[in-house]
């Protein structure tokens, strides 16, 4: 690949992921704002978000399946585990 190529590549994905995380990164910060509305700077710290939504049964609902999943085995993994080994 050309170093043009490669540059123009590298910078695409600098946009594309900035577009996708800036946002997030936004939404993350002010999760400790003390202000109930989206202000830049955030005006104060709090923790008061967090514990509402560590609270909310919906939301440890989602986190518990989420970890259950991803502990879970694919179905491929069981697969493989049941074929007899060749040795």
């Amino acid at each position: 690949m050309s170093r043009a190529a490669r540059v123009t590549l590298g910078t695409v994905t600098t946009l594309i992921l900035a577009v996708i995380y800036l946002p997030l990164f936004v939404v993350f910060v002010n999760s400790f704002s003390t202000s109930t509305n989206l202000t830049w700077p955030p005006p104060g710290f709090t923790l008061e978000w967090w514990g509402k939504a560590f609270q909310n049964a919906g939301a440890l609902e989602g986190i518990t399946t989420s970890c259950l999943l991803y502990t879970s085995p694919s179905p491929r993994d069981r697969t493989r585990s049941r074929m007899p080994s060749s040795a």
